[in-house]
């Protein structure tokens, strides 16, 4: 899915919002980092997939260990 314009103007309002108290702060801590933006429906799909992937895996071996 994607993010709207009025989503992405709010990121970007965001972030240049905490990166000027950052600067007028005098630039102590970490500089702040832009906040990511959400992942994709088919990437998270994919990421599910790779996580059941390895969990099925995972029990095999599990029970592979137990005979």
């Amino acid at each position: 899915m994607a993010l709207s314009e009025a989503s992405q103007a709010g990121r970007l309002v965001s972030h240049t919002l905490t990166m000027i108290a950052w600067s007028e702060g005098g630039r102590k801590g970490p500089k702040p980092e832009e906040i990511p933006a959400p992942p994709y429906a088919h990437e998270k799909r994919a990421e599910r997939e790779q996580a059941d992937r390895q969990a099925a895996a995972h029990k095999r071996r599990q029970a592979n260990r137990k005979n």
